[in-house]
């Protein structure tokens, strides 16, 4: 088996969880997990839990999540005179945000289930994969954000070149995920809450920005995420790490309340087309 990233073929198996194979990438560090059915594609939506259907869902935080985002977009590009493009966007909730404040966006999410479920009503949402839009657009994107979505990508490398293809040469892409190189990631072992069988590949800073650099993708500034969360979507998570079958039923009591939460195991990661790509190897032995 070869790595995903820099195609080295010694490859480290490191547990089994949730119906996944975790494995490093000894030579460049990168995680990625093997799995025998794509969920994120595969899954009709009643085999979403509870918690995942909250998070797609409307909720207290998501003014205080969105505002934060749409400044961190303002520090680099006027967003309201670009075009922005959303690329996983679950529910299409940020897509509908960013319209509210009369931003022109529009949106991405290649689940069937999550599109019939929550975008199909609407002609600014498509039912496809960032790598089938990029053989077809006309016109690229100033503004591309990639929220908590590259974990959930099987082929990394593929999946970023069809972003750089789709953005504009003066163009920015904003990418959050989480970060296998934290502290937490560390501490946490094959415990921490990352590792499930929607994750498939697991970047540091330090492998993310090298890959970037190698498909001709620049990191201009990182972001350390600060995200709220309703105080009922905390308990339905510690309820479910404990149990996986457990539920809470006091969850709901609390869903109207939200807290700010700066774990150290997400980043977010500002990127620009560098003009060139880098042909060089990486080391992390």
């Amino acid at each position: 088996m070869n790595c995903p990233l820099c195609k080295d073929l010694e490859i480290r198996c490191l547990f089994y969880k949730d119906k996944a194979l975790f494995m490093r990438c000894l030579r460049c560090g990168f995680k990625f997990a093997k799995v025998q059915t794509n969920a994120n594609l595969q899954n009709s939506f009643e085999d979403y839990d509870e918690v995942y259907i909250q998070y797609l869902e409307d909720n207290v935080a998501d003014e205080k999540n969105f505002q934060s985002i749409l400044e961190w977009i303002g520090e680099h590009v006027n967003v309201f005179q670009a075009k922005v493009l959303d690329v996983g966007c679950g529910s299409g909730k940020f897509v509908r945000y960013l319209r509210h404040h009369s931003i022109d966006a529009s949106g991405i999410e290649p689940s069937k289930a999550l599109f019939d479920r929550y975008l199909c009503g609407e002609s600014f949402y498509q039912n496809c994969t960032v790598e089938s839009l990029s053989s077809q657009i006309e016109k690229p994107w100033k503004v591309i954000t990639v929220l908590d979505v590259v974990e959930h990508v099987e082929d990394p490398e593929n999946f970023i070149k069809a972003l750089k293809k789709i953005l504009a040469e003066d163009g920015f892409i904003f990418i959050v995920t989480p970060d296998v190189g934290s502290i937490v990631a560390k501490t946490l072992g094959r415990h921490w809450y990352f590792y499930h069988k929607y994750h498939l590949s697991y970047f540091s800073k330090r492998t993310f920005s090298w890959f970037c650099e190698m498909q001709g993708l620049h990191v201009k500034s990182w972001k350390n995420m600060k995200v709220y969360f309703p105080v009922g979507y905390v308990i339905r998570y510690i309820v479910k790490l404990i149990s996986p079958r457990g539920r809470s039923s006091i969850a709901r009591k609390f869903d109207r309340y939200c807290l700010p939460l700066r774990t150290g195991d997400r980043f977010g990661a500002c990127l620009s087309k560098t003009g060139r790509v880098e042909n060089r190897h990486y080391e992390e032995r």
